[in-house]
C-alpha cells in the first residue's frame, strides 16, 4: 500500500514538473516581436532594352521569309551604323502564321491558303539612354513595323539591392523601437531576419512612332524594393 502511495506521488510530481516546463517554454516563446521592414531605392536607369521587329507577308513561305530576312538585315545594319553594338542585337521571337480563305476543315482545299505572315522580333540592348528615341526612329525608317515597347533597367543591380536591404532593416528597427516603447518592454537580440520575394518595378515605355510621328522616350526611375520580416527578443 505504501509502495502504491509513493508511486502516485512520483507520478503527480512528474506531471507538475512537465506542465511547468511547457508553460515556461510557452512564455519564453511568446517573448518575441515580429516586424516588417520596407526599403526602397529609386535609381536612374542606365540600360534600355528595345523590342522591335518586322512583319512580312508572302504568297508562299519562301517569299515571305526572304522579305523578312532582307528587312531585318536592313534594320540591324541601320542600328549598327547608329551606334549599337551588333552583339547587343539578337532575335527574341520568330513565328509563322498561315492565312486561309476558309476556316472550315470540311471544305478545306490546298488552294485555300491565302498567304503567310512571318514575324521577327529583335531585342536591342543599349546604355545610350539619351539616344533611345533616335534608335527607334531610325529602325522605323529602315522598315521596322512591330513593337513590344522599351524596358529600362540598371546594370549594377546588386549594389542597389544591398542599399534597399539596409533601408529595410533600418525601417524594421525603427518600427520595433516604437512598438517596444508603447508596450513598455526592452528589445533584445535579433532572432531571424527573412527577406521576402518582391518583383521589382522596372520602368517601361511603349511610345513607339506611328505613321510619320517620331518616338519621344522619357524613362522614369527604376524602383528597387526590399521587404523583410524581423523577429526580435523582448524582455
Amino acid at each position: 500500500m505504501k509502495f502504491k502511495k509513493v508511486v502516485s506521488y512520483v507520478l503527480i510530481f512528474l506531471m507538475i514538473f512537465s506542465f511547468s516546463n511547457n508553460f515556461a517554454y510557452a512564455e519564453e516563446k511568446n517573448k518575441e516581436l515580429v516586424v516588417k521592414g520596407i526599403g526602397i531605392v529609386n535609381v536612374k536607369p542606365d540600360v534600355a532594352i528595345l523590342n522591335l521587329g518586322l512583319k512580312t507577308i508572302g504568297k508562299d513561305i519562301s517569299n515571305a521569309q526572304m522579305k523578312n530576312i532582307e528587312g531585318i538585315d536592313k534594320i540591324v545594319d541601320t542600328l549598327v551604323k547608329a551606334g549599337i553594338n551588333k552583339k547587343d542585337i539578337y532575335t527574341s521571337n520568330f513565328y509563322l502564321h498561315t492565312n486561309y480563305k476558309s476556316y472550315d476543315p470540311k471544305v478545306f482545299k490546298s488552294d485555300d491558303i491565302l498567304n503567310y505572315d512571318i514575324y521577327t522580333i529583335l531585342s536591342i540592348k543599349t546604355k545610350d539612354i539619351d539616344k533611345v528615341s533616335e534608335f527607334i526612329n531610325k529602325a522605323t525608317e529602315a522598315g521596322a513595323n512591330l513593337n513590344n515597347g522599351v524596358s529600362f533597367t540598371i546594370d549594377n543591380y546588386d549594389k542597389y539591392h544591398q542599399d534597399a536591404l539596409k533601408k529595410a532593416i533600418e525601417d524594421a528597427d525603427r518600427k520595433a523601437q516604437i512598438i517596444s516603447n508603447k508596450l513598455n518592454v526592452s528589445l533584445g537580440s535579433d532572432i531571424t531576419i527573412k527577406e521576402n520575394q518582391i518583383f521589382n518595378n522596372y520602368s517601361t515605355d511603349s511610345n513607339f512612332p506611328k505613321e510619320k510621328r517620331k518616338a519621344n522616350i522619357n524613362p522614369d526611375y527604376v524602383k528597387v524594393t526590399v521587404s523583410i520580416d524581423k523577429i526580435i527578443n523582448i524582455k
